[in-house]
């Protein structure tokens, strides 16, 4: 496996120096947060994950989780929050797959579409959305992937760097607007530091060899982020591999279950696709 990268004549390629600069731009990012979400009721959209974590540890604010019943995240989630000494502001959403059938017609009538990126993607935040009771703002992770290497097709990219940046020019242009819209839905304002001016301007700094960083033959993605993280949350947590929130919170596995007892087994293809266009109407 090969990691190749484009780099400016711009890039930071001291670790130290690069750690230093993430963490000085999480904190502003923090700081940020704090003043627009002044005298409002916010909470963190928390998965346990390296990226919500760093958020908890910096914003005293509730975190919210949902996830199916039996998932990965069922169980990580209490863990990872009372690694973090935040198990009484922890509030976890255990659903079961009648509800996420209803919130699925829900959610791709609301967006129109059967892609199943868009439509995995939107499902948890819209879930999560319409149980944050009382909650103005949800403070979600959203970028952290795309400006640290958090993909795994980071890994065998021609141009790693330019491959980020389409993915981080896709998100501002169109995902974070696909966020914002199924949170809406239940009046709440989606909060994103991970794409305040702090993080992108410090994350474009760093050289990508630091994002994804070859260690004893394997590649660890958003590697100077964990290496920042450590300031902030226990090493179970800043080294953790996690998956996609889809996948973790057994959502995207519920999605397969029902295009299954719909008739959509495994072979059809492009059956889950097909499946979410039956519930365009």
């Amino acid at each position: 496996m090969s990691v190749s990268v484009s780099m400016s004549t711009d890039d930071v390629e001291n670790e130290v120096l690069a750690i230093s600069i993430v963490r000085r731009a999480l904190e502003d990012a923090a700081s940020l947060t704090a003043r627009h979400i002044e005298d409002k009721r916010a909470a963190i959209a928390f998965s346990g994950g390296l990226d919500s974590s760093i958020l908890a540890s910096l914003l005293d604010v509730p975190l919210v989780s949902i996830a199916l019943e039996g998932s990965r995240d069922e169980q990580w989630v209490g863990r990872a929050a009372s690694l973090l000494g935040a198990r009484e502001r922890t509030t976890i959403h255990v659903v079961g797959i009648e509800e996420v059938q209803r919130a699925l017609c829900e959610v791709v009538g609301m967006l129109d579409t059967s892609s199943v990126l868009d439509v995995s993607i939107a499902l948890p935040l819209y879930m999560l959305a319409q149980r944050a009771e009382g909650t103005d703002v949800l403070i979600t992770g959203q970028g952290a992937d795309e400006l640290f290497g958090g993909y795994k097709r980071y890994e065998d990219a021609e141009d790693v760097g330019e491959c980020m940046q389409c993915d981080l020019n896709e998100l501002l242009q169109r995902g974070i607007h696909r966020d914002k819209k199924v949170a809406a839905a239940w009046g709440i304002a989606l909060e994103a530091p991970y794409l305040s001016p702090p993080i992108i301007e410090a994350a474009q700094r760093i050289s990508p060899e630091l994002k994804l960083k070859r260690v004893g033959g394997e590649v660890i993605r958003k590697y100077v982020l964990r290496c920042a993280a450590l300031q902030y949350v226990p090493e179970e947590i800043a080294w953790r591999k996690k998956h996609a929130l889809q996948y973790s919170t057994g959502l995207m596995r519920a999605i397969s279950r029902l295009a299954s007892m719909h008739g959509f087994t495994r072979g059809t293809p492009m059956r889950l696709s097909r499946y979410l266009e039956t519930l365009r109407g």
